[in-house]
Protein backbone atom coordinates (compact mmCIF):
# COMPACT_ATOMS: atom_id res chain seq x y z
CA UNK A 1 0.00 0.00 0.00
CA UNK A 2 2.83 2.39 0.85
CA UNK A 3 4.46 1.82 -2.52
CA UNK A 4 1.20 2.55 -4.31
CA UNK A 5 0.69 5.77 -2.39
CA UNK A 6 4.21 6.88 -3.28
CA UNK A 7 3.18 6.77 -6.93
CA UNK A 8 -0.04 8.67 -6.36
CA UNK A 9 1.12 11.91 -8.05
CA UNK A 10 0.06 10.23 -11.31
CA UNK A 11 -3.51 10.63 -10.08
CA UNK A 12 -5.20 14.04 -9.84
CA UNK A 13 -4.51 16.03 -6.69
CA UNK A 14 -8.15 15.81 -5.64
CA UNK A 15 -7.93 12.02 -5.35
CA UNK A 16 -5.43 12.36 -2.52
CA UNK A 17 -7.33 15.04 -0.64
CA UNK A 18 -10.55 13.07 -0.98
CA UNK A 19 -9.08 9.87 0.42
CA UNK A 20 -9.56 9.12 4.08
CA UNK A 21 -7.84 6.32 6.01
CA UNK A 22 -9.42 2.94 5.46
CA UNK A 23 -12.00 1.76 7.96
CA UNK A 24 -11.60 -1.76 9.26
CA UNK A 25 -13.96 -4.37 7.90
CA UNK A 26 -14.80 -6.12 4.67
CA UNK A 27 -14.83 -4.11 1.45
CA UNK A 28 -18.26 -2.88 0.46
CA UNK A 29 -19.79 -3.53 -2.97
CA UNK A 30 -18.16 -0.37 -4.28
CA UNK A 31 -14.77 -1.99 -3.73
CA UNK A 32 -13.29 -0.11 -0.79
CA UNK A 33 -13.65 -0.15 2.96
CA UNK A 34 -14.98 3.36 3.32
CA UNK A 35 -18.26 4.58 1.83
CA UNK A 36 -17.75 5.01 -1.90
CA UNK A 37 -20.81 6.74 -3.25
CA UNK A 38 -20.64 9.74 -5.54
CA UNK A 39 -17.75 11.92 -4.40
CA UNK A 40 -19.81 14.87 -3.23
CA UNK A 41 -21.21 16.12 0.04
CA UNK A 42 -24.83 16.71 0.86
CA UNK A 43 -26.97 18.02 3.70
CA UNK A 44 -30.47 16.77 2.91
CA UNK A 45 -33.20 18.90 4.40
CA UNK A 46 -36.08 17.03 6.04
CA UNK A 47 -39.43 17.48 4.33
CA UNK A 48 -42.47 16.52 6.35
CA UNK A 49 -45.27 14.32 4.96
CA UNK A 50 -48.06 16.49 3.62
CA UNK A 51 -45.68 19.10 2.19
CA UNK A 52 -46.50 20.05 -1.39
CA UNK A 53 -43.70 20.15 -3.95
CA UNK A 54 -45.47 21.67 -6.91
CA UNK A 55 -48.47 19.46 -7.60
CA UNK A 56 -47.00 16.52 -5.67
CA UNK A 57 -47.74 15.86 -2.01
CA UNK A 58 -44.89 14.23 -0.08
CA UNK A 59 -46.01 10.99 1.59
CA UNK A 60 -42.90 9.39 3.05
CA UNK A 61 -39.11 9.29 3.04
CA UNK A 62 -37.75 6.54 0.78
CA UNK A 63 -34.02 7.00 1.16
CA UNK A 64 -31.08 9.31 1.53
CA UNK A 65 -27.80 9.39 -0.37
CA UNK A 66 -24.86 11.56 -1.32
CA UNK A 67 -26.84 13.46 -3.96
CA UNK A 68 -29.81 14.21 -1.74
CA UNK A 69 -33.00 12.68 -0.40
CA UNK A 70 -35.77 10.69 -2.10
CA UNK A 71 -39.43 10.83 -1.11
CA UNK A 72 -42.54 9.05 -2.30
CA UNK A 73 -45.13 11.59 -3.41
CA UNK A 74 -48.58 11.62 -4.96
CA UNK A 75 -50.20 13.75 -7.67
CA UNK A 76 -53.89 13.97 -6.72
CA UNK A 77 -55.23 15.18 -10.07
CA UNK A 78 -53.36 12.52 -12.06
CA UNK A 79 -53.75 9.81 -9.39
CA UNK A 80 -50.04 9.11 -9.88
CA UNK A 81 -47.42 8.02 -7.38
CA UNK A 82 -43.93 9.34 -8.08
CA UNK A 83 -40.51 9.63 -6.48
CA UNK A 84 -39.14 13.09 -5.68
CA UNK A 85 -35.37 13.56 -5.54
CA UNK A 86 -34.42 16.64 -3.52
CA UNK A 87 -30.92 17.52 -4.72
CA UNK A 88 -29.53 19.19 -1.65
CA UNK A 89 -25.92 18.87 -2.87
CA UNK A 90 -26.57 21.75 -5.27
CA UNK A 91 -25.35 25.23 -4.43
CA UNK A 92 -28.32 27.59 -4.00
CA UNK A 93 -27.30 30.37 -6.40
CA UNK A 94 -29.39 31.62 -9.35
CA UNK A 95 -26.83 30.73 -12.03
CA UNK A 96 -26.53 27.17 -10.72
CA UNK A 97 -30.30 26.78 -10.65
CA UNK A 98 -30.55 28.03 -14.23
CA UNK A 99 -27.99 25.52 -15.47
CA UNK A 100 -29.78 22.79 -13.54
CA UNK A 101 -33.07 23.64 -15.24
CA UNK A 102 -31.53 23.60 -18.73
CA UNK A 103 -29.92 20.21 -18.15
CA UNK A 104 -33.07 18.82 -16.52
CA UNK A 105 -35.15 19.83 -19.54
CA UNK A 106 -32.94 17.80 -21.88
CA UNK A 107 -33.11 14.76 -19.62
CA UNK A 108 -36.89 15.03 -19.19
CA UNK A 109 -37.34 14.80 -22.97
CA UNK A 110 -35.83 11.31 -23.16
CA UNK A 111 -38.31 8.48 -23.75
CA UNK A 112 -37.14 4.86 -23.75
CA UNK A 113 -38.53 1.72 -22.07
CA UNK A 114 -35.27 1.25 -20.14
CA UNK A 115 -34.90 4.89 -19.04
CA UNK A 116 -36.64 6.19 -15.93
CA UNK A 117 -39.15 8.88 -16.85
CA UNK A 118 -38.67 12.39 -15.47
CA UNK A 119 -42.07 14.00 -14.88
CA UNK A 120 -41.23 17.40 -13.50
CA UNK A 121 -38.65 19.54 -11.74
CA UNK A 122 -38.71 22.63 -9.58
CA UNK A 123 -37.26 23.99 -6.37
CA UNK A 124 -38.29 23.86 -2.73
CA UNK A 125 -37.07 26.77 -0.61
CA UNK A 126 -34.24 27.31 -3.10
CA UNK A 127 -33.27 23.63 -3.35
CA UNK A 128 -33.89 21.94 -6.74
CA UNK A 129 -35.83 18.71 -6.98
CA UNK A 130 -36.79 16.28 -9.73
CA UNK A 131 -39.99 14.23 -9.93
CA UNK A 132 -39.39 10.82 -11.49
CA UNK A 133 -41.18 7.57 -12.14
CA UNK A 134 -41.76 5.49 -8.99
CA UNK A 135 -40.29 1.97 -9.05
CA UNK A 136 -41.30 -0.06 -5.98
CA UNK A 137 -39.17 -3.03 -7.04
CA UNK A 138 -35.94 -1.54 -5.75
CA UNK A 139 -32.55 -1.55 -7.44
CA UNK A 140 -30.07 -4.17 -8.62
CA UNK A 141 -27.81 -3.00 -5.80
CA UNK A 142 -30.49 -4.00 -3.28
CA UNK A 143 -30.61 -7.49 -4.79
CA UNK A 144 -26.84 -7.87 -4.88
CA UNK A 145 -26.48 -6.72 -1.28
CA UNK A 146 -29.10 -9.31 -0.29
CA UNK A 147 -26.79 -11.98 -1.68
CA UNK A 148 -28.61 -12.65 -4.94
CA UNK A 149 -26.49 -13.93 -7.83
CA UNK A 150 -27.67 -13.45 -11.39
CA UNK A 151 -27.38 -16.45 -13.67
CA UNK A 152 -25.93 -15.93 -17.12
CA UNK A 153 -29.30 -15.58 -18.85
CA UNK A 154 -30.56 -13.01 -16.33
CA UNK A 155 -27.27 -11.12 -16.50
CA UNK A 156 -27.43 -10.88 -20.28
CA UNK A 157 -31.05 -9.68 -20.23
CA UNK A 158 -30.23 -7.01 -17.65
CA UNK A 159 -27.12 -5.87 -19.50
CA UNK A 160 -28.96 -5.79 -22.82
CA UNK A 161 -31.60 -3.46 -21.38
CA UNK A 162 -29.06 -1.18 -19.69
CA UNK A 163 -26.95 -1.09 -22.85
CA UNK A 164 -30.00 -0.15 -24.93
CA UNK A 165 -30.80 2.69 -22.53
CA UNK A 166 -27.24 4.01 -22.73
CA UNK A 167 -27.10 3.72 -26.50
CA UNK A 168 -30.35 5.70 -26.79
CA UNK A 169 -29.13 8.39 -24.38
CA UNK A 170 -25.80 8.73 -26.15
CA UNK A 171 -27.72 9.27 -29.38
CA UNK A 172 -29.50 12.14 -27.63
CA UNK A 173 -26.19 13.64 -26.55
CA UNK A 174 -26.59 12.62 -22.89
CA UNK A 175 -23.86 10.79 -20.95
CA UNK A 176 -24.88 9.15 -17.68
CA UNK A 177 -21.54 9.43 -15.80
CA UNK A 178 -22.62 7.28 -12.84
CA UNK A 179 -23.74 3.88 -14.17
CA UNK A 180 -23.89 1.38 -11.30
CA UNK A 181 -26.30 -1.23 -9.84
CA UNK A 182 -27.79 1.33 -7.43
CA UNK A 183 -28.97 3.37 -10.43
CA UNK A 184 -30.65 0.43 -12.14
CA UNK A 185 -34.21 -0.07 -10.93
CA UNK A 186 -36.47 -3.02 -11.71
CA UNK A 187 -40.00 -2.59 -13.06
CA UNK A 188 -43.00 -4.83 -12.38
CA UNK A 189 -41.99 -7.16 -15.22
CA UNK A 190 -38.43 -7.53 -14.02
CA UNK A 191 -36.98 -5.28 -16.72
CA UNK A 192 -34.08 -2.95 -15.89
CA UNK A 193 -34.75 0.79 -15.87
CA UNK A 194 -31.76 3.13 -15.69
CA UNK A 195 -32.21 6.08 -13.34
CA UNK A 196 -30.39 9.35 -12.65
CA UNK A 197 -29.42 9.97 -16.27
CA UNK A 198 -27.10 12.93 -16.43
CA UNK A 199 -27.60 13.70 -12.74
CA UNK A 200 -23.85 13.71 -12.14
CA UNK A 201 -23.45 16.33 -14.88
CA UNK A 202 -26.43 18.29 -13.57
CA UNK A 203 -24.76 18.55 -10.21
CA UNK A 204 -21.21 19.07 -11.47
CA UNK A 205 -22.21 21.78 -13.95
CA UNK A 206 -24.34 23.58 -11.39
CA UNK A 207 -21.80 24.35 -8.68
CA UNK A 208 -21.97 21.20 -6.58
CA UNK A 209 -20.43 21.39 -3.13
CA UNK A 210 -17.55 19.01 -3.80
CA UNK A 211 -13.97 18.56 -2.78
CA UNK A 212 -12.08 21.02 -4.98
CA UNK A 213 -11.83 19.69 -8.52
CA UNK A 214 -13.68 16.44 -7.85
CA UNK A 215 -15.38 14.67 -10.71
CA UNK A 216 -18.64 13.11 -9.59
CA UNK A 217 -19.01 9.38 -9.88
CA UNK A 218 -18.78 6.16 -7.89
CA UNK A 219 -15.19 4.87 -7.50
CA UNK A 220 -15.83 1.19 -8.25
CA UNK A 221 -17.35 2.02 -11.64
CA UNK A 222 -15.35 5.06 -12.74
CA UNK A 223 -13.50 4.93 -16.05
CA UNK A 224 -9.78 5.83 -16.02
CA UNK A 225 -10.40 9.13 -17.84
CA UNK A 226 -13.07 10.00 -15.28
CA UNK A 227 -10.65 9.29 -12.44
CA UNK A 228 -8.07 11.54 -14.09
CA UNK A 229 -10.52 14.41 -14.50
CA UNK A 230 -10.38 14.30 -18.30
CA UNK A 231 -13.32 14.87 -20.63
CA UNK A 232 -15.98 12.21 -20.18
CA UNK A 233 -17.96 10.80 -23.09
CA UNK A 234 -20.05 7.72 -23.91
CA UNK A 235 -16.98 5.47 -23.52
CA UNK A 236 -17.01 6.14 -19.77
CA UNK A 237 -20.52 4.70 -19.57
CA UNK A 238 -19.35 1.69 -21.60
CA UNK A 239 -16.56 1.12 -19.06
CA UNK A 240 -19.04 1.29 -16.17
CA UNK A 241 -21.37 -1.13 -17.95
CA UNK A 242 -18.47 -3.54 -18.52
CA UNK A 243 -17.66 -3.27 -14.81
CA UNK A 244 -21.24 -4.25 -13.99
CA UNK A 245 -21.10 -7.11 -16.50
CA UNK A 246 -17.93 -8.37 -14.82
CA UNK A 247 -19.63 -8.10 -11.43
CA UNK A 248 -22.74 -10.00 -12.54
CA UNK A 249 -20.82 -12.79 -14.27
CA UNK A 250 -17.80 -13.17 -11.97
CA UNK A 251 -19.56 -12.44 -8.70
CA UNK A 252 -17.22 -9.58 -7.77
CA UNK A 253 -16.19 -6.19 -9.09
CA UNK A 254 -12.93 -6.09 -11.09
CA UNK A 255 -10.97 -4.08 -8.52
CA UNK A 256 -11.11 -3.93 -4.75
CA UNK A 257 -8.98 -1.80 -2.47
CA UNK A 258 -8.20 -0.82 1.08
CA UNK A 259 -9.39 2.72 0.37
CA UNK A 260 -10.59 5.03 -2.34
CA UNK A 261 -7.12 6.01 -3.58
CA UNK A 262 -6.05 2.41 -4.12
CA UNK A 263 -9.26 1.68 -5.99
CA UNK A 264 -8.91 4.73 -8.23
CA UNK A 265 -5.26 3.89 -8.86
CA UNK A 266 -6.27 0.41 -10.01
CA UNK A 267 -8.71 1.77 -12.59
CA UNK A 268 -5.94 3.83 -14.16
CA UNK A 269 -2.90 1.54 -13.87
CA UNK A 270 -3.88 -2.11 -13.35
CA UNK A 271 -5.47 -4.80 -15.46
CA UNK A 272 -8.34 -6.70 -13.82
CA UNK A 273 -7.98 -10.46 -13.34
CA UNK A 274 -9.86 -12.43 -16.01
CA UNK A 275 -13.47 -12.97 -14.96
CA UNK A 276 -12.97 -16.70 -15.60
CA UNK A 277 -10.41 -16.78 -12.77
CA UNK A 278 -13.30 -16.03 -10.42
CA UNK A 279 -15.96 -18.02 -12.24
CA UNK A 280 -14.52 -21.04 -14.07
CA UNK A 281 -17.79 -21.50 -15.97
CA UNK A 282 -16.92 -18.45 -18.07
CA UNK A 283 -15.12 -18.91 -21.37
CA UNK A 284 -12.08 -17.05 -22.75
CA UNK A 285 -14.48 -15.40 -25.21
CA UNK A 286 -16.33 -13.78 -22.29
CA UNK A 287 -12.99 -12.63 -20.85
CA UNK A 288 -12.16 -10.99 -24.18
CA UNK A 289 -15.50 -9.16 -24.35
CA UNK A 290 -15.10 -7.83 -20.81
CA UNK A 291 -11.46 -6.87 -21.36
CA UNK A 292 -12.42 -4.77 -24.39
CA UNK A 293 -15.10 -2.98 -22.39
CA UNK A 294 -12.61 -2.34 -19.58
CA UNK A 295 -9.82 -1.05 -21.82
CA UNK A 296 -7.87 1.86 -20.33
CA UNK A 297 -8.01 3.75 -23.63
CA UNK A 298 -11.58 4.96 -24.33
CA UNK A 299 -11.01 4.54 -28.08
CA UNK A 300 -10.23 0.84 -27.59
CA UNK A 301 -13.58 0.02 -25.96
CA UNK A 302 -16.73 -1.11 -27.70
CA UNK A 303 -18.06 1.67 -29.92
CA UNK A 304 -21.49 1.58 -28.30
CA UNK A 305 -22.88 0.28 -25.01
CA UNK A 306 -25.44 -1.79 -26.91
CA UNK A 307 -22.65 -3.96 -28.38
Amino acid sequence: MARRRSRSPSLPAWSQSATAPAVAGRPNREGCRRPAGPVISASPMPIQPGTNLGAYEVQELLGQGAMGTVYRAYHQALARTAAVKVLSALSPDPDATGRFRREAQSIAQMRHPNVLNVYDFGDYEGTPYMVVEYMPGGSLSDRLKAGERFDRETSLLLLEGIGAALDYAHGQGVVHRDVKPANVLVDSRGHPVLADFGLAKLLQSASVKTVSGVTTGTPAYMAPEQVMGAAVGPAADTYALATMAYEFLAGAIPFEGEGMLELLYAHVHREPPPASSRNPDLSPAVDAVLAKGLAKDPAARWESSAE
